[in-house]
């Protein structure tokens, strides 16, 4: 699920988008992978955070309050 998600966020990317296109191949390279080693579990985690900077923020599921109109 989370690799779907990431792919998906890689389509959405437009011009301007905060990562070079060596970067976003790098995502995908670890993304393939079923294993990856500490060094390259940060790597990943520093360019998804670079995305969600550009992109939006993180919430965690649960945190929106919806109310009904």
């Amino acid at each position: 699920m989370l690799r779907n998600e990431a792919r998906r966020v890689m389509r959405l990317a437009v011009s301007g988008n905060p990562l070079s296109k060596e970067e976003w191949d790098r995502i995908k390279e670890l993304l393939d992978r079923d294993e990856l080693t500490l060094e390259e579990a940060l790597e990943l985690r520093e360019l998804a955070r670079k995305v969600v900077r550009e992109y939006g923020e993180y919430r965690r599921p649960g945190s929106f309050i919806y109310t009904r109109v």
